[in-house]
């Protein structure tokens, strides 16, 4: 997805629980993915490396990167805390599932049993803006697990919708682009039931939230292009008052700060207080670290 939310300045977006998140962080607006495609940008997030150094960069060709080599998650694992990650990880690295078992304890959230009374790390993933339902999927199925699940007033309409002037405005990519904005509302709503069993379980004004998207938007000209289409993401940070210190930017307000994906472990990692790993090549964006100066991405 890209930063198509009404935070963001979308118009036409129907996204009021992620709205709602930014008026209580910060909106990050130059976050980018270091790859445009969702393999090789998740193995740059999980090991906070470049793809490319691991040979990563060939969605879904499984290079092998060292019996060694962890991410990020395994890091604060082993400083105690309860990890989870579902429920999707798609690596591109052989082996994924022992590199994952090795980082996380479950595919669940903070909820699992298995946590006890321990600090948690916890990854969720929603694959409602996935390519697989904005373009490929049947419009039955499309109409059927997603449409159907929208109020009358949160469906788009495809002759209202903004076409962009690198598309021809014809009424096939008109229904593509209502589609997709669809699936946006759709993944707003939950987000909106996760933060709140967040504030439920009593875990609000203890939790650090990050919530970003996988790489750019599902569409044509946007997955797999690496140019800002393909690879920038929209990135909303909420931190409790207790954590104030690690804040870039004042309550409500947006940050225009270069933030990569091999950063978000380094991040974490800080932000609880661990050392960042030898070899990681990202680096902390909150806690008053200085800001990255360049952003890269690639394909292959």
């Amino acid at each position: 997805m890209g930063p198509d939310l009404g935070c963001f300045g979308d118009d036409q977006a129907i996204t009021p629980n992620l709205d709602a998140l930014a008026a209580e962080g910060v909106r990050y607006t130059r976050v980018f993915a270091n790859a445009p495609v969702c393999s090789p940008a998740r193995t740059a997030l999980f090991f906070s490396r470049y793809q490319a150094s691991l040979g990563a960069s060939n969605h879904r060709s499984r290079p092998t990167v060292g019996e060694d080599l962890d991410g990020f998650g395994a890091a604060i694992r082993e400083a105690g805390y309860f990890t989870a990650n579902g429920p999707k990880l798609d690596v591109n690295a052989e082996g994924a599932r022992q590199i994952a078992v090795r980082a996380y304890e479950g595919s669940g959230g903070w909820w699992d049993p298995a946590r006890g009374d321990r600090p948690f790390m916890v990854i969720r993933n929603f694959d409602t803006t996935h390519q697989s339902r904005t373009s490929v999927w049947p419009r039955e199925r499309y109409e059927r697990d997603i449409r159907a699940k929208l109020e009358p007033d949160e469906i788009h309409d495809p002759e209202e919708v903004i076409v962009p002037p690198y598309y021809p405005d014809t009424p096939a990519v008109r229904a593509q682009l209502a589609r997709y904005a669809d699936c946006v509302t759709l993944m707003d709503k939950q987000v909106g039931r996760l933060l709140a069993r967040l504030d439920r379980d009593g875990l609000r004004d203890d939790t650090i939230v990050i919530f970003f998207s996988d790489h750019g938007a599902g569409l044509t000209g946007h997955k797999k292009v690496a140019l800002a289409r393909g690879t920038l993401v929209p990135m909303i940070v909420r931190i409790p008052q207790k954590w104030s210190h690690l804040a870039t930017a004042s309550v409500g307000a947006t940050d225009d700060r270069l933030v990569s994906f091999i950063d978000i472990g380094p991040t974490i990692l800080h932000a609880a207080g661990l050392e960042i790993p030898e070899g990681m090549h990202g680096v902390p964006f909150l806690g008053g670290e200085p800001a990255r100066e360049h952003a890269f991405a690639a394909r292959d």
